[in-house]
């Protein structure tokens, strides 16, 4: 009953993520180039909304470690990164979400504000890398 309890509450307190995470506001940038630096910052999506809007990331631990294993970790973290508005400029929003490992495998404990900043703050300076070898017509859909 507790545990029911605890996960519903846990359901709407996610609901209203909006305040546990990071929002990068006007992002006048193409969407392919959004989702560029999110792959190179966050690696290749777990999951991907049907819009295309909406991706979970990979898990990931808390330092920034290439041998991380999540078959060892106690904890892990994964971001969910949101694409709003229906043309430039965009808006981003990034919550991150800890799990722990309890016994029945891993749990979802809360966010990590923080983590979020972080990034937040790696896919901004992505965006903000010189753009010298592109093409201007690789910003506009000619159809």
């Amino acid at each position: 009953m507790m545990k029911g309890l605890l996960g519903l509450f846990f359901l709407l307190t996610l609901a209203c993520s909006g305040t546990q995470g990071m929002r990068m506001e006007n992002q006048n940038r193409s969407l392919g180039d959004i989702r560029g630096a999110m792959n190179a910052v966050l690696g290749g999506p777990r999951s991907v909304s049907e819009n295309q809007r909406v991706f979970l990331s990979q898990y990931f631990g808390r330092k920034k470690d290439p041998s991380f294993n999540l078959d060892k970790s106690k904890e892990r973290y994964y971001a969910k990164v949101t694409i709003t508005g229906d043309r430039r400029p965009y808006d981003v929003e990034i919550v991150v979400i800890l799990e722990e490992r309890g016994p029945d495998g891993f749990e979802e404990v809360g966010y990590a504000p923080d983590e979020a900043r972080r990034v937040a703050r790696e896919i901004q300076q992505r965006l903000n890398l010189s753009r010298d070898g592109r093409n201007v017509i690789d910003d506009f859909r000619a159809f």
